[in-house]
């Protein structure tokens, strides 16, 4: 969540005991850490167990970093870092036990796509599954917001494993994944972490993804539905 976002996040934590026992930072966006951020440096009795994040090059983030980027917010992200003791940041092939759940991570940023991405922030985002014995949750981040390269390599090197019960669009629904990923994957539903008015820009992916989502009758929820449960047996 955004920094204006810290008091509903906090409520949340509280609601739920007042400790997060795994906080995954997928991308050091504003809109993905600039919660995290503010409640860390002022935990106000929430406890955090275990921090996983994406170890995004701060030097090639920094020069390729555009206004929209925000990249304040990863200053004070990184900095915070310098301190923390239980951050632990992921890498593709990475395997993690949480309580039970499986996590495999099939991508994250990398050297190759700091030199070749335009949006490193995004296109490093960390694509990782969490899978229980019955059900799992593929989540996309931000991913491929801007380079098809990074979506072939990601493909080639994983496509079988990209499947699961429940998906999260990458990029909020606005990524330049091909059609085929959403069609053949064997999901029960697709979450696009989208407002109103993404739905229906025209000049994004997001109305063509919703289309093709309804055509092929796979069902899918925005913010327009929340709140939704995901339980994962």
């Amino acid at each position: 969540g955004w920094k204006q976002s810290a008091a509903s996040v906090r409520s949340v934590i509280y609601s739920l005991g007042g400790h997060v026992d795994y906080w995954i930072l997928t991308h050091p966006h504003p809109d993905h850490v600039g919660a995290f951020n503010e409640i860390y440096k002022d935990p106000q009795g929430i406890t955090i167990g275990q921090i996983y994040a994406v170890d995004i090059n701060y030097n090639t983030y920094k020069k390729k970093a555009q206004a929209r980027d925000g990249f304040s917010a990863f200053q004070t992200f990184y900095d915070l870092s310098q301190n923390m003791t239980n951050l632990t940041y992921v890498h593709e092939g990475d395997e993690f036990d949480l309580d039970g759940l499986l996590m495999n991570v099939y991508s994250t940023y990398n050297d190759t796509i700091g030199a070749e991405s335009d949006d490193p922030c995004n296109d490093g985002s960390m694509v990782f599954k969490l899978s229980g014995r019955k059900k799992s949750i593929l989540f996309m981040s931000d991913f491929a917001g801007n380079e098809d390269t990074c979506t072939a390599a990601l493909m080639n090197a994983h496509g079988s494993e990209l499947t699961a019960d429940y998906v999260q669009a990458a990029h909020h629904g606005n990524s330049t994944l091909p059609d085929s990923f959403y069609e053949n994957a064997k999901e029960q539903a697709v979450f696009i972490d989208s407002p109103k008015w993404l739905e229906e820009d025209t000049e994004r992916r997001v109305p063509h993804l919703i289309s093709v989502l309804d055509n092929k009758k796979i069902p899918f929820y925005t913010f327009e539905n929340v709140p939704v449960v995901v339980e994962i047996q």
